[in-house]
């Protein structure tokens, strides 16, 4: 669930610094979505028919605790789907990806507070 390494988020890329502010941060996103789409596409073109853009946001009936909702905001996953959709190739998937979401109360959740939002600016297949 924390797969960034801290150092992503602090100022001048070290961890012994405070985190950037969240601009700094969402142009960092940016770059590195378009930085592993623009590569892959380049080197492997055709190759990738789906991206799985972010993964298991949803902890506890609520957005996951996590580095990402404390230095951006609950709506990381937008921007970063917002990215993905931008530099991504045509006809190639982005995708939410989530466990347990047989469950009752996870499942709406997703539905109401992760997946509408997306479908509503149409950013995931």
């Amino acid at each position: 669930h924390n797969q960034t390494p801290k150092w992503f988020f602090c100022e001048n890329y070290n961890e012994n610094f405070p985190y950037a502010d969240r601009e700094t941060i969402l142009k960092r996103l940016e770059s590195y979505i378009k930085g592993v789409l623009t590569f892959v596409q380049t080197q492997y073109p055709g190759v990738i028919y789906a991206w799985d853009v972010v993964n298991e946001i949803v902890d506890e009936g609520d957005f996951r605790k996590s580095i990402w909702t404390k230095t951006v905001g609950n709506d990381f996953f937008i921007k970063a789907f917002e990215y993905a959709r931008k530099y991504v190739a045509d006809g190639v998937a982005l995708f939410y990806n989530d466990y347990e979401t047989a469950l009752d109360w996870k499942r709406d959740f997703i539905i109401e507070n992760v997946l509408t939002p997306l479908i509503d600016k149409k950013l995931v297949d």
